[in-house]
């Protein structure tokens, strides 16, 4: 389970429901968009260093990993998943989650909306507005998936007896 932001462009803020909704296949981005993406994805990158970055020009998406977030961009599309075990001294991905989201509105011209508290993110206060959500969730997430964090392996091949 993730906290996820959903970014489309769309022409009007209350159309993203609607475009979300539709979730048609992206069409392989054109010469110049994949130039745009190419961008959009330093932009996020030097916000997320750690990140490990792959690239699918086939599949038109930019994927940007790190072991407490991940981010999958394409031309008219983006995502950023959370998962709901960053607690503690995780918080503070939380808060970058909501830097991301904000370069995809203001670098990338998307509309990012948080499906968890149905509200649209504005970049002002994109971070608190994360935060805020991410918080409210997360307690009722962890409950559901039975935890308050990752789980250690109880497997202990190595030894015997």
């Amino acid at each position: 389970m993730s906290y996820d932001l959903v970014a489309r462009r769309v022409p009007r803020a209350s159309d993203i429901r609607r475009a979300v909704a539709r979730d048609a296949p992206q069409p392989r981005p054109a010469d110049d968009e994949w130039r745009a993406m190419g961008r959009l994805a330093d932009a996020l990158q030097a916000a997320l260093p750690e990140c490990r970055r792959s690239e699918s020009r086939a599949g038109g998406v930019i994927d940007l990993e790190s072991p407490r977030m991940q981010v999958a961009l394409g031309a008219d599309e983006a995502s950023i998943m959370v998962p709901y075990w960053t607690l503690g001294t995780g918080a503070d991905d939380v808060g970058r989650a909501g830097t991301l989201a904000a370069l995809l509105i203001t670098r990338g011209g998307f509309t990012v909306w948080d499906p968890q508290t149905d509200e649209i993110i504005d970049p002002g206060r994109a971070t608190q507005q994360v935060r805020d959500g991410y918080r409210m969730m997360a307690p009722a997430a962890l409950r559901a998936i039975g935890g308050d964090g990752p789980r250690r392996s109880r497997w202990r091949f190595w030894t015997r007896g």
